[in-house]
């Protein structure tokens, strides 16, 4: 046994079955955590304090917080020191190398509000599902002083707005990227999670064509990655969703992008399943340069319909040529297709997804449309509890799929259809019925599915089905998660959770000092049972928990 303060030397052979951590010396330690701790609670109580701010002038409550921002501070480096100096020992008394070179630094970066990051995420999240309008967002984003005050609603739009004008503001020099299938979609969120849009035959997804990002990740730290610059980050941000980080500017590859053919050709609905039967073959023909969508949805007249919709990226008369079968097939109720600017073709499916509905969304990959699966598309597209609610068909293919899987977190990489069941309605009364629509229809369709699915096309009610998001991918992905968020800091996405350290395993029930919490090592230790081979195979950063639980957790040898 080790204590605070004696050494008990074992003869040579001796098999000790725990090393522990216990005494005085860590007695005091843990007293001195615990008061750092209680100090923080009540600075933190104060920032928090909504009368006294209330009656404060603006130059004492700036005084005021920045003395409580100190303080924090302090004993924010107080305790990373002190973390530091335990992990030096731990790692020297190990006999890992680079005991020197331990360095813990906690977050001294204080952001002061009223309103916690709970209340603020159920903000936004109610904003977003559109159950409060942005006015009441904003009003309630500069109560909780989150938003400074002398800044308008109008003036937070624009920077929310910015995303859609990208490709205005591309195409005024002839030139854009793959963007979405409508313009109010973020280049964010939709690059994060691969990204194709009508542009993807051409010029592969939105993700393909990014050429590097600035990131913040767990750590504080703003990195930039490429191709060149942490490499593995980059592979992860290109299909995984948030998982690793906060991105802060995308760098696209841009292309040459004139007029295109765009708009789409309307059929009676009587007709769904010979206009999806035709449209399979016709979509799975196409060149890179076409893409063809299609829907079952209700027109604005409140008659249900079946769609064509494309968007040809090349020489407009080679188009023309292309398109003659789809123009040619049957008698539709109206023919749409005209040339028009990239940005107008975005633009015209946005009148479908205006906000204020109340939205639930299923989704799968589908390589081939058979006969059956048409099939179950017509048949619940003609009981849809609401006609707001479509089925859509939105086509993958050319030079998106032809990008190796492996390439990017994104793996999907086939010709294919994303089958979207979208369910729309108004009234949260209604709720139930449109839910179990979506879910009946979606396990309807599930045996003609792939077992993949589009990360951003998951719900809230969907964690099992994530790493069916990145099929062989899931597992480098998450890898690499651990080693840029080993706490899973950014879990409030489509979480890809990090891999506990391979040579540990929580073994419950040994006591310790602080906590209970143990850990035991490798199955087969290289150095035989109680040697230093029994502590980790890993870096440090990998196992960092709460103070208590590093200086009170038992290591207990095979």
């Amino acid at each position: 046994m080790i204590g605070s303060g004696t050494a008990w030397m074992l003869p040579a052979g001796a098999h000790p079955g725990l090393l522990e951590f216990n005494g005085q010396g860590l007695k005091h330690l843990e007293n001195a955590l615990v008061e750092k701790q209680e100090l923080m609670v009540q600075l933190g109580a104060r920032m928090l304090e909504t009368q006294k701010r209330a009656a404060e002038t603006a130059e004492a409550l700036r005084l005021r917080q920045a003395g409580d921002s100190a303080v924090l501070a302090i004993v924010a480096d107080t305790a990373s020191r002190g973390l530091q100096r335990a992990l030096s020992w731990l790692v020297d008394w190990a006999g890992i190398p680079g005991a020197s070179g331990v360095r813990v630094k906690l977050n001294d970066d204080f952001f002061d509000t009223r309103m916690s990051p709970m209340e603020l995420q159920a903000l936004v999240k109610a904003w977003q599902e559109g159950a409060i309008g942005y006015t009441d967002l904003h009003a309630n984003l500069v109560r909780g002083e989150v938003i400074d005050p002398d800044r308008t609603k109008d003036d937070v739009l624009k920077e929310i707005k910015f995303d859609a004008e990208v490709p205005v503001d591309c195409q005024a020099f002839g030139l854009a990227t793959t963007m979405g299938a409508v313009s109010p979609t973020g280049i964010a969120g939709l690059t994060l999670g691969g990204g194709f849009g009508w542009l993807c035959g051409r010029y592969g997804l939105a993700c393909d064509n990014l050429l590097s990002v600035d990131i913040v990740t767990a750590d504080g730290r703003l990195r930039t990655a490429s191709p060149n610059e942490h490499p593995d980050l980059f592979w992860a941000v290109r299909g995984g969703g948030a998982n690793v980080g906060v991105v802060t500017s995308f760098e696209y590859r841009l292309h040459e992008v004139g007029p295109v053919l765009g708009g789409g050709i309307v059929f009676p609905f009587a007709k769904a399943k010979r206009v999806l039967a035709f449209y399979d073959e016709f979509a799975r023909a196409c060149p890179d340069e076409l893409s063809v969508n299609a829907a079952l949805w209700t027109a604005a007249d409140g008659v249900p319909v079946v769609g064509i919709a494309v968007a040809w990226c090349g020489v407009l008369d080679v188009g023309d040529r292309v398109l003659t079968p789809l123009r040619g097939f049957e008698t539709p109720l109206a023919d749409m297709i005209a040339p028009m600017r990239y940005v107008d073709r975005q633009r015209t499916s946005d009148s479908f997804f205006p906000r204020g509905r109340r939205h639930y969304w299923k989704a799968g990959w589908q390589r081939r449309l058979a006969p059956a699966a048409i099939d179950v598309m017509v048949e619940f597209a003609a009981c849809r509890p609401s006609p707001y609610t479509r089925i859509s068909l939105q086509q993958m293919h050319g030079a998106a799929a032809r990008v190796p899987s492996t390439a990017t977190a994104f793996a999907h990489r086939h010709d294919q259809w994303e089958v979207q069941i979208l369910s729309q309605w108004l009234d949260a009364a209604d709720d139930e019925p449109n839910i179990r629509w979506a879910r009946e229809c979606h396990a309807a369709l599930e045996p003609h599915l792939d077992r993949a699915v589009y990360v951003n096309s998951l719900g809230d009610d969907e964690s099992d089905r994530v790493s069916d998001a990145y099929g062989s991918n899931y597992e480098r992905l998450a890898a690499i998660k651990a080693v840029y968020d080993p706490a899973n800091f950014f879990r409030s996405n489509q979480n890809v959770a990090s891999p506990p350290p391979s040579c540990w395993q929580r073994e419950p029930g040994l006591a310790t000092t602080f906590a209970e919490h143990s850990w035991r090592g490798p199955a087969e230790p290289t150095g035989g049972p109680g040697s230093r081979a029994d502590l980790p195979c890993v870096g440090l950063d990998r196992w960092l928990m709460t103070p208590i639980q590093i200086l009170g957790g038992a290591v207990a040898g095979r």
